[in-house]
């Protein structure tokens, strides 16, 4: 049997977008620490997409905006480490138990390579997407 998770990955990232809002825009620090949570849990479910795809349009956010204060909410260090706590301990258990088979595999392969390639070779151009 095989699972899709891509419908977490959105549900995880929309609330990552919506708490990360509430807490650059509206200055609600707390909910930084909520978005944190909900892109640990995006990473957990899918890889280091579910951070960085929204981490780059939260920067790109707070760049039009001109605001160092948004980009200093990007960067609670409770968020961080409400993240680490959240996220580090399957990571590090899975690194203990596989090795570096677990990083070229699920980072590598699964992560990299899936975004960076087509699975189908013929649609393996440019303009693709």
């Amino acid at each position: 049997h095989g699972v899709i998770t891509d419908m977490v990955l959105l549900y995880t990232t929309i609330m990552v977008m919506i708490y990360s809002y509430k807490g650059m825009v509206e200055q609600k620090p707390h909910a930084m620490i909520v978005a944190y949570i909900f892109a640990a849990l995006g990473v957990l479910t899918k890889g280091p997409v579910a951070l960085v795809l929204p981490g780059m349009i939260l920067l790109v956010f707070a760049g039009i905006n001109r605001s160092w204060s948004m980009v200093k909410a990007i960067f609670d260090w409770r968020g961080i480490l409400a993240f680490c706590v959240v996220c580090l301990p399957w990571y590090v258990y899975m690194y203990s138990v596989h090795g570096q088979d677990f990083i070229n595999g699920f980072l590598g392969l699964h992560n990299v390579t899936r975004a960076t390639q087509s699975e189908h070779p013929e649609d393996n151009v440019w303009w693709y997407y």
